[in-house]
């Protein structure tokens, strides 16, 4: 028997680097999976690539999106056992006086408005002892020159974590994870450089 048999997992950001290691892991342990992501194509791979999931296309910054998400995997699933807010861009290593206001604006819309939604979504069909992960990134504690409005975006990631984990405890369990940074199309367009 494996961890997961039985178990929901939505992951938004699943078309390609973490979120698709993140589907791809607890589809392994035998959890049914909804990759989301805005990429439909590279969700689709991703999720005919495993047993038992599906894939979904969302702007995780607009809340119908997010709610017909939700309902898609109670829908398919019956419920939501792990939410796995993982979606997020990257800064192009730019001084923050340099970066026009939609680009901030649209940043912060996928990067932390994104969890806020998905949470409001999901939390009425998470039993108890179900789990919610949100990524921030190093860069939330240990802000760098060059991606000022990412960093605290990232920050912003922890502390809405934090919050949420006070919240819904002792129903839900909430956490987030810091990558430092990894050989992925994300970590690589943040630099200024072609996809992997």
């Amino acid at each position: 028997m494996n961890r997961f048999d039985g178990k929901s997992v939505i992951v938004t950001g699943a078309a390609s680097g973490f979120g698709a290691a993140i589907a791809r892991k607890f589809a392994s342990e035998g959890a049914s999976v909804v990759c989301a992501d805005l990429n439909m194509t590279g969700a689709t791979e991703v999720a005919s690539s495993l047993t038992g999931a599906i894939p979904f296309e969302i702007d995780v910054a607009d809340e119908a999106q997010n709610n017909a998400m939700v309902q898609t995997a109670v829908e398919h699933f019956g419920k939501v056992d792990v939410l796995c807010c993982n979606a997020g861009v990257p800064h192009k290593g730019n001084y923050m006086t340099r970066m026009p206001v939609e680009d901030f604006d649209r940043m912060w819309a996928i990067n932390v408005r994104s969890i806020f939604l998905a949470v409001r979504a999901a939390i009425p069909h998470m039993p108890e002892g179900s789990s919610i992960i949100s990524t921030a990134s190093i860069g939330g504690k240990r802000p760098r020159p060059g991606l000022v409005p990412y960093n605290a975006s990232k920050a912003a990631v922890i502390n809405l974590t934090q919050g949420m984990a006070v919240e819904m405890a002792p129903k839900v369990r909430v956490n987030c994870v810091c990558p430092v940074s990894a050989a992925t199309n994300f970590d690589f367009q943040s630099m200024g450089q072609k996809d992997l």
